[in-house]
This record gives C-alpha cells, structure tokens and sequence, in this order.
C-alpha cells in the first residue's frame, strides 16, 4: 500500500512538472494604469469627501508565439470593477496599443491585477 502510495505521489509530482514546464507563453504584455479626475473639479479644494477618480488601463500586447489569434480580450480587475479590452486579432509578431474602459473608484491610488487573457486559435 505504501509504495502504490508513493508512486501516485512522484505520478502526481512528474505531471505537473511536465506542465510547468512545458507552458506556452504567447503574448508580451505592459500596461500601466491611467488616473483623471473630472475636469474642473481641484483636488486639493476642500471637501467632506474624497473626489472621484476615473481609471483606465493603457498598454501594449503582442504575439509573441508562431501562431495567430482571433478574439483576443484582456480582463483586469480594480477593486470591485471588471476592465476588458478587446484587441482583436493578431498575427504571428504583431502588436496591439489598447485603452480598457473607464471606471469609477473613490482611490487615489487605486491598484489593479491582469485576471485574464482570452483567444481563440
């Protein structure tokens, strides 16, 4: 019983060595955060409460696989809110320039996280 136990084990251990090594990168991705605040509205006025801020997230992605994609669409996460960028279509060694949305948040340094990039083949 032991040894089938063991060998479920260095089974277990060997597959997913196989599949960590033998994942594919295919895209280069930077991004950067972008924070406005409405026009008019100065912040350092006084106020009872934090002015809104406006996020989006600008960047570039390529396809840096010998394959190409249709479909391509980029998740982020800020917060509570869900930013998506749809880049389309890219070739083998293209590049896409993106925009997310725009979102709301009541941060002035507002952090995000990249959830996802989704493609078809």
């Amino acid at each position: 019983m032991k040894a089938l136990i063991t060998f479920l084990f260095l089974a277990a251990i060997a597959v997913g060595l196989y599949y960590f090594l033998n994942k594919e990168e295919n895209f280069d991705l930077t991004d950067h955060i972008i924070v406005t605040q409405p026009s008019g509205m100065d912040e350092n006025a006084p106020s009872v409460s934090t002015p809104p801020s406006y996020i989006s997230i600008e960047g570039t992605i390529t396809n840096i696989s010998d394959m190409d994609f249709s479909g391509i669409v980029i998740t982020y996460k800020s917060g509570l809110d869900t930013l998506k960028v749809n880049a389309g279509n890219l070739k083998k060694g293209e590049s896409y320039n993106f925009k997310s949305n725009t979102v709301l948040v009541r941060d002035k340094n507002p952090g995000y996280k990249l959830i996802d990039i989704t493609y078809n083949k």
